[in-house]
């Protein structure tokens, strides 16, 4: 049996970069690690280890495998980043909840097996002021699948937004046709369980044109 807490041949370029980090540690005082230096400055603010920075070691993991992180230090802004899904899988995002209810305090790794049930074994910065693996019992708020791992990248938002908005004033003809329509739902079929975000998608473009007068081809 496969040990969670090693690196596996399958596992994503940004949870090996992650592995590589394991057991950096924050100095005292001052002086940063300059081995975390690069981590905390990936995300706006002071380059000090002695802040939050386990959004900063996502997203730095993130943008070293050249993907778009959050560059956010709030560990909840990645709860709007990637796709939401409810079946995780090695690498993905996983964002908790941290402190008094409202504080929107947070805290966020990388996913390395578990469940809510049971406690998820993740990899994260800002562990006991480190880079380690622990099994988090903090509440759970959610998964992020990044592109790579089946979920929606920032270009396929964009995709959905023209073609939205192409439904809502027309094409130079004033169409919006079936192959329109139809690519809209492929973008949403990526997602192994994307099948909510397609009627979701239908439902967006089926109130769009009610408001617009616009037509829709029939479904097929």
């Amino acid at each position: 049996m496969a040990d969670t807490d090693k690196v596996q041949p399958g596992d994503p370029p940004w949870l090996r970069t992650a592995f590589e980090f394991l057991g950096e540690r924050e100095i005292p005082g001052p002086v940063i690690n300059p081995d975390l230096k690069a981590v905390v400055a990936s995300t706006p603010g002071a380059i000090d280890d002695d802040i939050p920075w386990c959004s900063s070691f996502v997203n730095f993991c993130i943008e070293e495998a050249g993907l778009q992180g959050t560059n956010n230090r709030s560990a909840r802004s990645w709860l709007g980043w990637g796709t939401s899904t409810n079946t995780p899988v090695r690498g993905c995002i996983v964002v908790f909840k941290r402190g008094a209810e409202g504080s929107g305090q947070g805290h966020v790794g990388l996913y390395l097996s578990g469940s809510p049930q049971t406690g998820i074994r993740i990899i994260g910065g800002n562990q006991s002021d480190k880079v380690s693996i622990v099994t988090q019992n903090l509440p759970f708020l959610g998964y992020r699948l990044a592109p790579d791992q089946g979920g929606l990248s920032m270009a396929d938002v964009d995709d959905i937004l023209n073609k939205l908005e192409l439904l809502r004033v027309g094409d130079k003809a004033g169409k919006f046709d079936a192959h329109d329509f139809a690519s809209l739902e492929g973008v949403a079929l990526k997602l192994d369980d994307a099948r909510a975000d397609i009627n979701w998608l239908k439902q967006s473009v089926k109130a769009i044109a009610a408001a617009t007068g616009a037509k829709l081809p029939a479904e097929g």
